[in-house]
């Protein structure tokens, strides 16, 4: 049971980090690009986040939820290492990042390659002993 909530724990903060980190200095990469009004970089970055989960949302019940993770996950991955490691990276290249870590889910190639479509072995059949 602890290993269970270790791990939702964990995941949880793994994903909710970034948007913290995001959020938190938003003001500061819209007035870099002209918009002086913390205002509208919150409200702005909100509405990418919202849109984004209205979108996952969307997209899971097509697709499913390990599928859409996993896929989701590399793509997350490589932004937020892109942010981290190009500190001085201009403030249009940060914003692209950021709305491209917060769309992840739906920037991914979830398509099903012919072996994952394939019926079961044994042709789909529930008959153990054929």
């Amino acid at each position: 049971m602890w290993r269970s909530t270790a791990f939702a724990s964990i995941f949880f903060t793994c994903l909710v980090a970034p948007y913290f980190a995001i959020l938190t200095f938003a003001p500061q990469v819209f007035s870099s690009l002209g918009f002086n009004d913390p205002k509208v970089s919150i409200i702005a970055a909100n509405a990418v986040a919202f849109l984004g989960a209205l979108a996952g949302m969307l997209v899971i019940e097509c697709v499913g939820r390990r599928r859409l993770l996993l896929a989701s996950f590399w793509v997350m991955v490589v932004t937020m290492g892109v942010i981290g490691a190009w500190g001085s990276a201009p403030a249009v290249c940060g914003v692209g990042l950021a709305v491209t870590y917060l769309w992840a889910p739906e920037t991914t190639d979830l398509t099903l390659t012919e072996s994952e479509s394939a019926t079961p072995p044994g042709g789909g059949s529930n008959d153990a002993h054929s």
